[in-house]
């Protein structure tokens, strides 16, 4: 079984799939697909070759003021747009490339009319590595230029600092010296710009569930992966609401809830 994100709209029902998961013992995997697209691979390369060292700060944003109600009106009715359509995907990005996350706050803002939920989201996160990581989401976002669909960012390091900026252009200073790598995505004889890196990640996620369904193991963005982001999520909207840090919830398969 392969599902998208989220799992459901709430955490009991989302610990409620990871429990049928753990019981059946399926093959089931969670179509997190940032994680995969090329910039976000190979920036993680170039933390797992300890090219900046430790890891103590990044700033992880997608913002923009693209018309995303235009070709899904729906979302302008939703009470949960900004953190639970994209924010998922960045707040994953934070867990993927700094670990797991002590306690959370976050700031929303509804900065579009006539829609219900949060177009603006800020959150900052402690990593129990220590580290701190700044998540932004925006859906209003004047800027220019505008590079959706794209998620950029900075992580810096003991060592040095990795910035990836549009179009896949990433500046790696390391070393006291820098140099600029080109991670950008080429098109494919079916993928169109600007949508050719998301495009692209669907194609290697499901590249990388069918390897490790053939090698018989659960692939990385497995259940009990996926709801330690989905604890994020639910985090992130207590903390708003709340106006205070909130730790994340921990999923245990089988415990009452």
């Amino acid at each position: 079984t392969i599902v998208q994100k989220p799992l459901a709209f709430n955490w009991d029902d989302c610990c409620a799939i990871g429990d049928a998961v753990a019981r059946s013992g399926i093959f089931f995997g969670v179509h997190e697909n940032f994680r995969f697209q090329g910039p976000m691979m190979r920036v993680k390369q170039l933390l797992e070759s300890n090219e900046i060292g430790q890891p103590s700060f990044a700033r992880i944003y997608f913002r923009t003021a693209f018309d995303v109600f235009f070709a899904q009106p729906y979302l302008a009715k939703q009470k949960r747009l900004a953190i639970q359509d994209v924010g998922v995907h960045v707040l994953d990005l934070a867990r993927y490339f700094l670990g797991e996350v002590k306690h959370l706050s976050c700031e929303t803002q509804q900065r579009i009319a006539d829609i219900t939920g949060e177009d603006t989201a800020t959150m900052l996160l402690r990593h129990t590595s220590d580290a701190v990581s700044v998540v932004e989401i925006s859906f209003s976002a004047k800027r220019s230029p505008d590079v959706f669909p794209e998620t950029l960012l900075e992580i810096e390091g003991d060592k040095g600092c990795i910035r990836l900026d549009a179009d896949g252009q990433i500046d790696v200073a390391s070393g006291g010296g820098n140099r600029i790598e080109d991670a950008s995505v080429p098109l494919l004889s079916w993928t169109e710009k600007p949508w050719h890196v998301t495009q692209a990640s669907v194609l290697d996620t499901n590249r990388h569930m069918m390897q490790a369904f053939r090698a018989k193991k659960m692939p990385d963005t497995n259940i009990a992966d996926n709801l330690r982001t989905i604890a994020l999520v639910e985090a992130a909207y207590e903390a708003a609401r709340t106006g205070r840090a909130v730790v994340p919830k921990v999923w245990v398969a089988g415990e009452a809830r």
